[in-house]
């Protein structure tokens, strides 16, 4: 009988103590095999990885893969607990093995674990149940236990970049070997150089991405990591690194733990922030690498950096702010109506740079508009007239059916006629006709139906979007457009295509302003699901809907095309007027 083995060594076991237990695990496994006449045929094991976690344990998928092979029909494991610690999981993987025909053996306790009526099952989960309590009290202990050695200033976590930690040792053991009792931070001269460095260059102007290349250039070693499964380490600075680093409040003498949390309620590991109420701070002044003037510099350049930027509310940044941001809504934005030259503020109010640079030669335009109330009438219209799920929606309606250009019934019908003829062909041969002319005629025809195919895929009408999706949406980008300056702007260029244009009253102080809309720029990324229309969107029309299919969702790349069709059609601008201006 094929027999194979599984051993894991769990996160919760001491390193130093159980540093050969996959080893003895095997060798256990095998010994209980052969002493049952069994051939062990496959090992697998997982090395310091928690019984919560089962996808990412790749030995157990390969082992389970295995088995879904049939080949083996028994495992050998030291416990119930070595397949998982967690009490829903557990019980389903060996029904799971159970139905590819693999039994379960724990050499322990010499137990066929795979169970085989009502009762057993019972003992199963209670069985689960008691390892995945230990699991989460060994956490909570550990926890503990870490609590207390942060209140004595102990390190309790890994290594940080400019510091070395230090092992201190009291007394000695039974065999006279000297005992850790825990770890404390020390400063690295070097290390210490370099963070003081990246402060000093951040403060002066530089970006995180200037100093990171600044230091790679120099061949500073940059901070050690472990780099995700399938890469390799860079060895040079990146900018994240740089930014973690100006993060980081050890450096001006203040220790902080208990911030995230590594684990949900599930076990899995999944790193969530806590909240602030349950972060221990401990002054370390001993510890300070930068001075308090030098950090608050740089707190109020980010703070600085960070209100120019158009961050949304999931942490993405769109598109990169400007050095100094932009102090006018519609620099480089409005145009002049009469000559079709740029405006610019003088003395608080709009005005055409054209006339106030050459004269009344160049452009007749003597409008000047206030600055403040131009610049609120624009971001009005623009949430008004733009950023509402029911302007999307009609547009997307009064182009649905030209987003095929009109050649859908034409290619199906094609289809419908080269299908019909194939079928002809193959009759053909089926009565013996001239096989080699016929199969080159069939040949000719598959290739005609495999393009017609494709072009029926690439003119397919594109589903709408879900109304929480759009409305989701608009709502972000409509907080943004009132977030600053800099932020409104970013608004603006993705939804006007080309430039505001203010075109004067004749005789009267005052201007009316329009610009051509789009909306792809707005919904890049969107995945479209299939859902209820809109409430504004008539009962029983389906325009649009026809083709969507559960199985394969309509992405960016189609949505966005059918964006850029619509709008090449042409589309009406927004209009609004200065409140000048007559209605």
């Amino acid at each position: 009988m094929n027999c194979a083995t599984y051993a894991r060594k769990s996160t919760e076991q001491r390193v130093a103590a159980e540093a050969k237990s996959i080893t003895r695990q095997a060798e256990n496994a095998r010994k209980f095999a052969v002493e049952r006449g069994w051939t062990v045929t496959a090992e697998f094991s997982d090395d310091a990885i928690s019984g919560a976690e089962f996808e990412r344990r790749p030995g157990l998928q390969a082992m389970i893969a295995a088995a879904e092979r049939r080949e083996f029909s028994v495992l050998v494991v030291s416990e119930l607990k070595t397949l998982g610690r967690e009490q829903l999981e557990t019980p389903y993987l060996v029904k799971r093995l159970a139905l590819a025909g693999v039994m379960i053996w724990t050499y322990m306790d010499g137990r066929c674990r795979t169970p085989k009526n009502q009762a057993e099952k019972l003992g199963l989960a209670i069985d689960a149940y008691s390892d995945e309590a230990y699991r989460t009290g060994t956490a909570e202990r550990m926890k503990e236990g870490h609590a207390k050695h942060v209140d004595l200033g102990h390190v309790v976590g890994g290594r940080l970049y400019g510091y070395k930690n230090t092992h201190v040792y009291q007394g000695v053991d039974s065999q006279g070997n000297p005992v850790r009792t825990h770890v404390v931070r020390e400063k690295h001269p070097e290390e210490e150089a370099v963070v003081v460095r990246i402060f000093e260059l951040y403060a002066a102007g530089s970006g995180l991405k200037m100093i990171a290349r600044a230091l790679t250039r120099d061949h500073v070693a940059p901070p050690r990591y472990t780099p995700h499964e399938g890469l390799t380490a860079l060895g040079a600075w990146a900018p994240s690194t740089v930014r973690a680093v100006l993060d980081r409040e050890e450096y001006r003498g203040v220790t902080l733990w208990n911030r995230s949390r590594k684990r949900d309620d599930w076990g899995q590991k999944n790193v969530t922030p806590r909240p602030s109420a349950e972060h221990k701070r401990r002054d370390r002044p001993d510890l300070r690498v930068v001075t308090d003037e030098l950090w608050a510099r740089v707190r109020a350049r980010r703070a600085d950096v960070e209100a120019r930027a158009v961050r949304f509310a999931g942490g993405r940044l769109a598109g990169r702010p400007k050095r100094g941001g932009e102090r006018n809504l519609l620099a480089g934005l409005g145009t002049c109506g009469s000559c079709g030259g740029g405006l610019e503020v003088a003395r608080g109010a709009y005005a055409c740079a054209r006339r106030r640079r050459v004269g009344e030669a160049a452009c007749g335009n003597t409008m000047r508009l206030d600055v403040a109330v131009t610049d609120e009438q624009v971001l009005r219209a623009v949430e008004e007239h733009v950023l509402t799920a029911e302007r999307v929606e009609a547009f997307l309606l009064s182009v649905e059916e030209a987003a095929a250009d009109g050649r859908r019934p034409g290619l199906e019908k094609e289809l419908r006629d080269v299908t019909r003829r194939l079928a002809h062909l193959a009759d053909a041969i089926e009565a013996g006709g001239d096989a080699a002319t016929l199969v080159e005629r069939m040949r000719a025809l598959e290739e005609r139906k495999r393009a017609l195919g494709e072009d029926l895929r690439a003119a397919r009408p594109v589903p709408r979007l879900a109304p929480a999706v759009v409305e989701s949406r608009l709502a972000e980008w409509r907080r943004v457009l009132r977030g600053s300056v800099t932020q409104a702007r970013t608004v603006l260029q993705r939804v006007v295509d080309g430039r505001v244009t203010f075109s004067p009253y004749p005789g009267r102080m005052g201007a009316s302003f329009e610009a051509p809309t789009r909306f792809s720029a707005l919904f890049a990324g969107i995945v479209v699901a299939d859902v209820a229309l809109p409430s504004f969107v008539e009962r029983g029309d389906r325009r649009g809907r026809e083709s969507l299919d559960r199985e394969q969702r309509t992405i960016e790349a189609d949505y966005e095309e059918l964006l850029r069709r619509a709008e090449s059609k042409g589309v009406r601008p927004w209009r609004d007027s200065n409140p000048r201006s007559p209605p």
